[in-house]
């Protein structure tokens, strides 16, 4: 319970928030790199694995902990939801560029679960909605959501053509100070 309550309390003070506080250059790929190590340990209880593909160099400026949180907690989904001795799929690597002509940088993590149901689709970054499956409270994607609001990005899920779900966190990329 305690743990909820803290999740909550930091989701308010992510939703508060109108810009990041202080900043930094960070590299996104050693923080997709933290969240595949961290759920090591949750993918081999399923006998399933991670892999990292596409660690080219890609700063972004932000806050490396927030990034981090978002990673994982995509990376964590994805885990729990993929079937037993699959592959769950991270990969880095550029987007197509925003009509502002800004690059941008993207995380995608694929796994090899039920997918998304159909009526979940619209609702899965409300705020405590979760379907009966998904074993959560509700409020992880709602925080991804915020964080990748933060930092001028945002998160996408779906569902992939040949099975599983496809969750994809795009990101301005650059890092001048």
């Amino acid at each position: 319970m305690r743990a909820l309550i803290d999740r909550m309390l930091e989701l308010a003070g992510l939703e508060n928030q109108t810009a990041l506080q202080n900043p930094e250059a960070c590299e996104l790929s050693a923080i997709c790199q933290r969240a595949v190590d961290a759920q090591a340990s949750a993918a081999l209880a399923k006998s399933a694995r991670v892999t990292l593909g596409g660690e080219t160099p890609a700063p972004v400026r932000g806050d490396p902990f927030l990034l981090e949180r978002a990673v994982s907690n995509l990376l964590s989904n994805a885990v729990r939801h993929t079937e037993e001795g699959s592959e769950v799929c991270i990969s880095l690597g550029p987007a197509p560029a925003r009509t502002d002509g800004q690059a941008r940088v993207q995380v995608v993590i694929d796994d090899h679960g039920p997918g998304i149901p159909d009526f979940a689709m619209a609702r899965v970054f409300e705020r405590f909605y979760s379907d009966k499956s998904s074993g959560g409270h509700g409020l992880g994607l709602a925080f991804v959501q915020q964080i990748a609001r933060l930092h001028g990005g945002v998160v996408r899920l779906a569902n992939r053509p040949d099975g599983g779900a496809r969750a994809t966190l795009l990101l301005a990329l650059g890092a001048s100070d």
